[in-house]
């Protein structure tokens, strides 16, 4: 299970709700999670701070550092 479906799965959300969050269409969204398409870091982000895990905050501020 990729991580944008354990995140969508913890905050009860549908792919069309998990998709308008992040800004981005239904279908690039669907192939994330199939894991069809690499998450670019903005959105794999935006991801692991929905996640909202201690770990996940600092690799989210990493991140922001590297891909300015």
């Amino acid at each position: 299970m990729t991580i944008l479906k354990q995140v969508r799965i913890k905050h009860n959300k549908t792919r069309e709700e998990m998709a308008k969050e992040l800004g981005v269409n239904y279908y690039t969204y669907r192939s994330y999670e199939q894991g069809i398409r690499v998450l670019p870091p903005k959105i794999l982000k935006e991801v692991l701070l929905l996640r909202g895990e201690k770990e996940d905050k600092k690799l989210a501020e990493i991140l922001e550092e590297v891909y300015k």
